[in-house]
């Protein structure tokens, strides 16, 4: 299987990209950023990791990277996140 590259499955990947950031930046607000990152990592990128492996589309030698490196994408969102918002309340 492979994804298909429809423009309307790029649009749901743009959606499901701003509802990630609004959840992450309104969890910024309550908690630090490395609790942040854990929910939202788990919440979002975990959950689409092993639906994606469920599927049979994920090759299994790609969670090396994967796992990682969205942690930290997720993390240095969560870290920009908190500087915005600290620099509109301060």
């Amino acid at each position: 299987m492979s994804f298909s590259s429809a423009p309307v499955n790029g649009l749901v990947w743009v959606i499901w990209t701003f509802i990630f950031c609004a959840v992450l930046t309104t969890l910024n607000m309550r908690f630090n950023a490395l609790r942040s990152t854990i929910i939202c990592w788990v919440t979002g990128f975990g959950l689409l990791l092993i639906a994606m492996w469920n599927i049979g589309i994920l090759p299994k030698g790609i969670l090396y990277w994967a796992v990682p490196w969205s942690f930290v994408e997720v993390y240095v969102a969560a870290f920009i996140c908190n500087r915005i918002v600290a620099g509109r309340n301060g």
